[in-house]
């Protein structure tokens, strides 16, 4: 009796808070339950597409309404609810997020206390095991929607619709490479190193000596592996450590190069990460290059204050800043010694990467189910099925993020200052890199 009231509420909450749909049209349409085939309607046709929710289990009223955003992933990764197109309810919420809110409030007390308490933070031993829980997944997992050179970031695409992403991705190192002027003499820390791949590419195309970091122990096995093969280990070391204690050479590193690492790092911790770059940046000369996924200053100042789908899910202690607390942190954390020279915007790029990540976990999905049961013996059917369920919801969520544009992602190079004089003859102007917005169907 209590569920059935509980269930009751939520549906009628639900129900009053999706009147105040403004931009676009929702239908939800009851299926195998008392009220089968019953069909709401919220909202209004506009030039926006619409979405449509099948409510399979009662159950999905009560999750959405203890919080919107994780209560309606796990509604369709647990199979309570069926949606045939995600990015269009991801969408319609992001346009009417200020109307709706995050879910009931005399549902949302518990979650945020344990919000509140219990939110996994970034210290050195639990940045492990926060890392770990999502770079650690399965390396045959990665291998089979990324492209072979195992960039798990953006990747910047040009306008020809048949390039690969194997292309954008090396188009977007090469980048990389390109801001922080690496010379033959240099050495590199890479913090947040991966697979290795920019490592890689800095010693092919310039002959620097790299040091990379990472917490995943996966990972670093498989980098080695792959820098062994490029015949390339006297040239490039991977460190298991923490940003916090990686190692510092004599006069320190001539640039610091970090690709869509700062996201793990926490609000907490922004300024010791960029003290910790400081510190360990060469003090005469020194370039900092980092890629960076932010969000926009409407939705980082008005956070729910409970667990989202991505901080139970893909990535605990993870933290989105906007562009102006980045570049503040820089400032603060590095006690004005770095200065922010140069930026580039490259977030529509990451709509097309985002798709082809998914169009290949699907298309690969048999290899990466086999690999999950091989791991998981005793996963069920049910299990394996959540498992894709948060994969596919997963990239379609951030794809919504970068459609809507409240998020982005920009490559930021900060120089020491002062910088040394500008010697003749005067260098050229470097091209500003245009972003691409795809054509997508």
């Amino acid at each position: 009796m209590f569920e059935g009231l509980v269930q009751s509420y939520s549906r009628k909450f639900i129900v009053q808070t999706l009147a105040r749909l403004e931009h676009g049209r929702l239908t939800i349409t009851s299926k195998g339950l008392g009220k089968d085939g019953e069909e709401l309607t919220f909202g209004r046709e506009s030039e926006y597409k619409d979405a449509a929710i099948t409510i399979l289990n009662p159950n999905a009223w009560t999750r959405i309404c203890q919080a919107f955003d994780l209560g309606f992933s796990e509604a369709y990764i647990f199979q309570e609810v069926e949606c045939d197109d995600l990015l269009s309810v991801f969408c319609l919420y992001l346009r009417n997020r200020v109307n709706l809110g995050f879910g009931s409030t005399l549902f949302n007390i518990l979650p945020r206390l344990r919000h509140m308490l219990f939110l996994p933070t970034n210290t050195i031993p639990l940045s492990r095991s926060n890392v770990t829980f999502h770079y650690d997944t399965s390396n045959e997992l990665f291998s089979e929607f990324l492209s072979p050179d195992m960039n798990y970031s953006n990747g910047i695409w040009s306008n020809d619709p048949n390039e690969s992403l194997e292309t954008a991705q090396v188009r977007s190192v090469h980048n990389i490479i390109q801001q922080a002027h690496i010379s033959s003499t240099d050495h590199i820390l890479d913090i947040g190193c991966g697979w290795g791949h920019l490592a890689m590419e800095a010693v092919r195309i310039t002959g620097c000596r790299v040091t990379g970091i990472t917490l995943a122990s996966e990972q670093k096995a498989l980098a080695e592996k792959r820098i062994k093969a490029a015949g390339l280990e006297g040239r490039i070391t991977i460190l298991l450590c923490d940003y916090r204690s990686a190692p510092r050479p004599e006069g320190g590193y001539d640039r610091i190069v970090s690709v869509e690492m700062v996201e793990h790092v926490g609000a907490k911790y922004m300024n010791e990460f960029f003290g910790t770059i400081s510190r360990l940046l060469k003090p005469v000369g020194g370039v900092l290059v980092m890629q960076a996924i932010t969000t926009n200053n409407l939705m980082h100042d008005n956070k729910p204050g409970i667990t989202t789908f991505t901080d139970r899910y893909i990535f605990p202690g993870g933290y989105l800043c906007s562009t102006n607390v980045l570049l503040r942190a820089i400032h603060t954390g590095s006690k004005g010694s770095l200065e922010v020279d140069a930026m580039q915007s490259i977030g529509p790029s990451y709509i097309r990467t985002l798709m082809t990540w998914r169009e290949n976990f699907l298309k690969n999905w048999k290899i990466i189910r086999d690999d999950y049961v091989a791991r998981h013996p005793d996963a069920t059917e049910f299990d394996i099925e959540a498992f894709r369920r948060v994969w596919i919801y997963y990239f379609t969520y951030c794809e919504s993020g970068f459609r809507c544009r409240v998020l982005t992602n920009h490559v930021i190079r900060a120089v020491r200052t002062p910088e040394p004089p500008i010697a003749s003859p005067i260098p050229k102007v470097e091209p500003i890199l245009q972003p691409v917005f795809p054509t997508l169907n």
